[in-house]
């Protein structure tokens, strides 16, 4: 007998958990809306293991985003979606080789609601802040690599000495040297 899958809903939209397919199986692909594979989430190690992710309210798919971007998207939220041993401790037992223990594994539960954040709260409106500042500040009308901004800055702090300073601070080290080693020899 088939057991009944655990539900989790994202922003009213009902997904059955199928753990060991890896997916969010839609309740309403009649009307056309795709299944969520688990993949396209970020697992949060730091984070108790959950699943975190972008979901387009309009499109019903999770979404993902270019390191450089610079503008927050409409209709995206964040999700975050309990670790799998919480959505579907049976499932995630037989995946691991043992049976469930509800005094181990803890209840199954039959309904999950997502935590919503909206995206103006998430980590990618830090990120869309961050490139901001970063293209204003060097004035580039488009970011063509993070990185390649970061170590340039580096380099314009970084001073060239000319010729004349780099006898002045060898005559100071020799002359502190000779200091030394004539002090150290009439001892």
């Amino acid at each position: 007998m088939e057991r009944i899958l655990p539900t989790v809903t994202i922003k009213n939209e009902q997904y059955l958990v199928d753990l060991k397919s890896n997916q969010l199986v839609s309740a309403n692909q009649a009307d056309g809306v795709d299944n969520l594979s688990l993949d396209d989430f970020e697992i949060m190690v730091h984070e108790n293991y959950q699943f975190y992710g972008y979901y387009h309210l309009l499109d019903k798919q999770m979404v993902f985003f270019d390191p450089k971007i610079c503008e927050l998207p409409e209709d995206v939220i964040a999700v975050v979606l309990p670790r799998a041993s919480e959505i579907d401790p049976i499932a995630w037992a037989e995946m691991h080789g043992r049976t469930y223990d509800k005094e181990n594994d803890g209840p199954v539960p039959d309904k999950i609601e997502a935590i919503i954040i909206p995206i103006e709260e998430s980590d990618l409106a830090v990120l869309v802040e961050e490139n901001r500042c970063i293209k204003h500040n060097r004035g580039l009308s488009d970011i063509e690599n993070v990185n390649d901004v970061q170590k340039q800055d580096n380099a314009d702090r970084k001073t060239e000495l000319t010729a004349e300073e780099k006898e002045k601070i060898i005559g100071k080290v020799e002359k502190k040297l000779t200091r030394g080693k004539s002090k150290g020899q009439g001892m």
